[in-house]
């Protein structure tokens, strides 16, 4: 049966197209073939693109049509076409275009005329985008990728073979739409047929999703739009040419970036005179080597409303050395439109009003206002501002106001997509009927190969797009790399594996740990879930055990509820959570002698609850008994170096710590306003918000006995941090705190308050909120204030440099200020790093303090390693 389709597909592609069918090739006038040119067949409202041959088809009942082929920098060409039972076969040449520069006006300040005509289109892009209230169309996509080469190293760490065995295949797909518009940016994408040879490893779904964007929202795609209000701050104009189209005059701008940024479009927009609506658009956009390339063409479909009917979206492949291409075509035909009836273009003059006028006060200031703008015989860049933010303001619908003030998200895309059970079921006559272009034969042998694939296929819609799925086979996890395993429908059972779960850490108080970590979930209510993580390991060195169990319930979802209580015996780092990780602790300990964590035994038994009291505020309540013994070093084995420093090297900490117990209790809470959120599987996931978070915390440790060695103290701390972009490539990062002991009646080391310091090279520690050069266990016993500026930039100081713009890394200059009650001068940091946002950071900094210069040093921070790593 497979065979049989596959010689039925190659006959329809080698052979004319019979039966209802309106075929045809767009030509130069030098016999070249035009390829990703666009047919308008105005009868059906219905664009078809060309493909890479020039060839089009398209399934028309009988019947007289006007067909129109246009191609950008080509005389448009229109023809009436009679389709017959047996269907119509058509040529298209079309000539190069050779039309002079209309005359512009060049005015005094030189300023090039394309300003005008954006300013224009700028301030008319909230009426273009309220100007279609609503559409139905059916969207035929093909797509087609392509990998040609991977480099060594690229191989070497692709551990599944059938990705490397991608590498020279040609890979497709076809997909038939309805996709209904809302709006301004409302789309439900419902998948009729879809069919693909693309495995989900690699399927580019950007083609898919280019049909539901809109150029007249501030971001298209991915990228600052060349209508956002902000365009005149990333973008460049130029007026290439003016040139008439039928009763239109187009103007031709040219569109570069001010910097070269894979959020910023260059290339061209075509915009139609007089109207200001989009025409054509083609543009270009560059990220880590791969360049994709957007041509879009728009009909006038009723007076005065352009859509778009044909897209090409290529992508030439060139990452990493990685090459190869991605191309996807889509032709449009619209099935409805219903155009809104309060969206009007701005009138040049106050319209005099003789019947009743139903709209507010506000809104009839505000019609007047904008009409007194459009009338300016010099339209600046503030009037087309002000202008757009009042069209927005004046056409934006309340429930689209309304959704932007809900904390709420409840869409995590404004794309819903729908798939069809027939989808991917759908037979060759089925696709005969809707395909616009035919298979190539390298095409039709891209599908034989997955047909020929004795695997089960899926598809389903994803929050990202479609996902078709060819090898259904579950990867679990094993004994030897550990893993979760399902125990039922809801009964989770996770542990670290021989391989990397047995060997744990080294450090020269514990010597070895040889153990193992667990992890079982399980649901304890409806609305609750309960997690026990016991751990224990054998540590060479000291000859006992250091273990641990905890209990974490989950409850409240739409919350946040978490309940913990856990108990262990295990060394531990004197200054907590704020120094070394453990396992670079361990690297350099083992290598080079290198120690910089201090451990003392802790035995001990907490108890913490966490819950949102109110939305993005939370409280924290805990309670805690630990026992607390010094330690020394148990082995000095390492690879090569120094002598190992002792586990205590400050006298200090030896007159501070004898053996001793601590009760303590704490309350924190943590609120930031207006906190946007998600509710995902029943739980609230935050998303962030735009105003700083503030937080508090009140700790105290409390005597329970007579005896004399017990912590004895009061000690609270108040802070401010709060990322704000500054613009689409700059942030800036701040973070305060500060905070006293209101009493320190006994405190011993563990008490202290210390503050982040990285000490080796290499850092989990962010830099937006850590101390570089500041010696290891700093800490403080009174009063102190802390303060950490970055402002984070694609384009500082070497990316201004048009050759470094290439490379995927940004900038960052840090500030950073310490005040400690008794000091007498301030300490501060200084630094300039690059990297690759916050996944990795490297760069050198220099300290002070008050004026006089201490050191200078370069650290590398890794923050993904350490929540890798589980630190």
């Amino acid at each position: 049966m497979k065979s049989f389709l596959s010689i039925f597909a190659i006959f329809f592609a080698i052979m004319p197209l019979q039966g209802q069918i309106l075929s045809g090739k767009v030509s130069a006038t030098d016999g070249n073939p035009i390829a990703y040119a666009t047919i308008y067949i105005h009868e059906t409202s219905s664009g078809v693109i060309t493909d890479g041959n020039g060839v089009f088809q398209s399934h028309l009942s009988p019947g007289t049509y006007t067909v129109e082929a246009r191609f950008l920098g080509y005389e448009t060409q229109i023809q009436k076409v009679e389709v017959t039972a047996s269907g119509a076969n058509v040529k298209f040449i079309l000539a190069e275009k050779i039309q002079p520069l209309q005359e512009v006006t060049v005015r005094p300040s030189k300023e090039d005329p394309a300003y005008d005509v954006m300013r224009h289109a700028i301030a008319r892009a909230p009426y273009h985008l309220y100007q279609v209230e609503s559409y139905t169309c059916d969207n035929y996509l093909k797509g087609s990728a392509k990998i040609d080469h991977l480099p060594a190293l690229v191989k070497m760490m692709i551990k599944d073979q059938k990705l490397k065995s991608m590498v020279g295949h040609l890979f497709v797909l076809e997909s038939h739409n309805e996709i209904t518009y809302r709006a301004p940016s409302g789309y439900v994408q419902r998948v009729l047929a879809y069919k693909s040879s693309i495995p989900k490893e690699i399927e580019p779904k950007g083609g898919i999703r280019a049909v539901t964007s809109n150029i007249y929202s501030p971001k298209f795609g991915d990228c600052v739009s060349p209508l956002s209000p902000q365009a005149f701050q990333y973008y460049r104009f130029r007026l290439a040419e003016i040139y008439p189209s039928g009763k239109y005059q187009i103007n031709k701008v040219m569109v570069t970036p001010k910097l070269r940024n894979a959020a910023l479009y260059s290339g061209y927009i075509y915009i139609v005179d007089g109207d200001w609506s989009v025409f054509a658009l083609d543009l270009s956009v560059t990220e880590a080597g791969s360049t994709e390339y957007d041509k879009i063409n728009y009909q006038e479909l009723q007076p005065g409303v352009f859509l778009p009917i044909t897209y090409s979206i290529n992508t030439n492949i060139g990452t990493m050395g990685i090459t190869g291409f991605a191309r996807f075509y889509s032709s449009i035909k619209y099935k409805s439109i219903r155009v809104s009836t309060s969206a009007k273009q701005p009138a040049t003059k106050v319209q005099t009003v003789t019947e009743p006028n139903l709209r507010s006060k506000n809104q009839q200031k505000a019609e007047a206002e904008m009409a007194r703008l459009s009338a300016k015989e010099k339209f600046t860049t503030a009037d087309a501002l002000r202008m757009a933010r009042l069209s927005t303001q004046m056409l934006e619908p309340a429930d689209g106001n309304k959704k932007r003030k809900n904390l709420e998200i409840r869409d995590t895309s404004m794309v819903k997509m729908q798939v069809d059970s027939l989808a991917n079921l759908r037979d060759s006559a089925y696709w005969e009927s809707v395909r616009k272009v035919p298979l190539l034969a390298d095409e039709i042998r891209s599908f034989q190969r997955v047909d020929s694939i004795p695997v089960s296929k899926s598809l389903k819609a994803t929050e990202n797009g479609l996902e078709y799925t060819l090898d259904d086979s579950m990867r679990k996890g094993n004994l030897l790399k550990g893993g979760r395993l399902s125990l039922g429908d809801s009964l989770y059972f996770r542990y670290s594996g021989l391989v990397r779960g047995v060997v744990k850490e080294y450090n020269f108080v514990d010597g070895w740990w040889l153990g193992q970590r667990l992890s079982l979930s399980m649901p304890f209510t409806k609305t609750s879930r309960l997690t026990l993580i016991p751990w224990a390991y054998y540590v060479t060195g000291r000859k006992t055990v250091n273990w641990n169990t905890e209990a974490k319930l989950n409850y409240l979802p739409l919350s946040n509820g978490l309940f913990s209580i856990s108990g262990g015996s295990s060394s531990t780092d004197m200054q907590g959570d704020k120094g070394t990780g453990r396992d670079l602790n361990a690297y350099t300990s083992f290598t080079a002698g290198n120690n910089v964590i201090r451990f003392y035994k802790s035995n001990s038994v907490k108890i913490a609850n966490s819950i949102d009291i109110a939305n993005g505020f939370i409280l924290a309540l805990g309670a805690g008994y630990e026992n607390r013994m010094l330690l020394a070093n148990s082995t000095t084995f390492h690879l090569w170096g120094k002598e190992p420093r002792p586990n205590v090297p400050d006298d200090i900490y030896a007159a501070s710590f004898p053996q001793h117990t601590a009760t303590t209790a704490w309350v924190g809470q943590t609120y930031t306003p207006f906190m946007h959120y998600r509710i995902v599987k029943g739980k609230k996931l935050y998303t962030g918000s735009d105003y700083p978070t503030f937080n508090a915390l009140y700790q105290t440790a409390f005597r329970m006995s007579n005896k004399s060695e017990q912590s004895d103290y009061k000690r609270v701390v108040f802070g401010i941090n709060q990322t704000v972009k500054l613009d689409i490539w700059s942030v800036l990062k701040y973070s305060v705190s500060a905070g006293s002991f209101l009493s320190d009646q006994r405190l011993y080391a563990p008490d202290y308050y210390y503050f982040r310091t990285s000490p080796l090279y290499v850092t989990y520690n962010s830099f937006d909120n850590s101390f570089v050069l500041l010696p290891n266990y700093s800490f403080s016993t009174g009063k102190w204030a802390e303060v950490h500026l970055s402002w984070q930039s694609d384009y500082l100081l070497l990316k201004r440099l048009p050759f470094m713009q290439r490379y995927i890394f940004n900038e960052a200059l840090h500030l950073k200020c310490l005040y400690e009650n008794g000091s007498s001068r301030p300490y501060y940091e200084a630094g300039y790093t690059i990297g690759l946002m916050d996944l990795m950071r490297g760069g050198i900094f220099t300290s002070f303090r008050g004026k006089e210069f201490q050191r200078a040093g370069i650290r590398i921070s890794v923050p993904l390693s350490a929540l890798m790593l589980g630190r």
